[in-house]
């Protein structure tokens, strides 16, 4: 909990910051200096690793999984059947329908 005598000095906060930064710049310069050395080696992409296919769950064919999102089928089989049963079911939302009638005036 801070009090009204917690000082700080604007000072401190902008050198921690500045630290912060320059510790994550030297990250980014260290990343790009190991992916310029991998990418100089032109035996690097010939390991065992690269050459597998990419891993899937299940090992569904990964072919077209784009085309799921915009109308396309991304699976071949039809959709499951909703569940059954009272229990699994959500609780509906209400709607204006829901409301008693209004009672009839006059006549």
């Amino acid at each position: 909990v801070k009090s009204a005598f917690d000082f700080e000095r604007r000072t401190d906060r902008e050198r921690k910051l500045a630290a912060e930064a320059e510790e994550a710049q030297r990250l980014r310069d260290l990343r790009k200096q190991q992916y310029q050395q991998h990418m100089a080696d032109p035996n690097a992409t010939k390991s065992e690793a690269y050459q597998k296919p990419p891993s899937t769950a299940n090992g569904a064919d990964n072919s077209s999984w784009f085309s799921g999102w915009f109308g396309g089928s991304s699976s071949s089989s039809p959709p499951p059947p909703p569940p059954s049963g009272g229990g699994d079911r959500k609780p509906r939302m209400k709607t204006i329908n829901d409301l008693p009638p209004q009672p009839r005036r006059g006549g």
